[in-house]
């Protein structure tokens, strides 16, 4: 996105950094369907969201991912290796990515920064919606050129 046509949100929202706690947030919600099912460890996602919330990912976290990914040649790789470096927790790294491909994460995490996406772009057009009603409301008796099929 050009970012003189971007709001501070959107630009947030789309940041690489908000991307990485976004699959972050994935992997440690698909721990928790693993914790639920008996097939990891009680408290591992709990551990990783706790992790998230007091270190949250930032743009060295990102700049770890692009220099294991110029090694791996593969992004979810590379995210998962910095992810268990950042969290310095063997055993949540361990469980990391368990069941998942890397399509399970870029796709749930790229829906759910859409919806987030599409909230705000709600939240803007209610003001435009506002702004329209007010505007039609004080100028409904101007008189006006219309045009038919063309012809004024």
């Amino acid at each position: 996105m050009v970012p003189r046509y971007q709001t501070p949100e959107m630009a947030e929202l789309w940041s690489e950094e908000n991307r990485y706690r976004m699959w972050a947030l994935v992997e440690a919600y698909a721990r928790e369907a693993w914790e639920a099912l008996g097939q990891v460890p009680k408290g591992l996602s709990q551990r990783l969201l706790e992790h998230l919330k007091e270190h949250p990912l930032d743009a060295r976290f990102a700049q770890r991912v692009a220099e294991l990914e110029e090694v791996t040649r593969h992004d979810l790789v590379a995210f998962t290796r910095a992810l268990v470096e950042w969290t310095g927790d063997e055993e949540v790294g361990r469980y990391l990515h368990l069941g998942l491909t890397s399509s399970d994460i870029v796709d749930t995490a790229q829906n759910a920064l859409l919806v987030r996406a599409l909230d705000l772009i709600l939240e803007e057009l209610s003001g435009v919606q506002e702004e329209l009603k007010r505007l039609a409301l004080r100028y409904k008796h101007t008189p006006a050129i219309a045009r038919t099929h063309g012809v004024h």
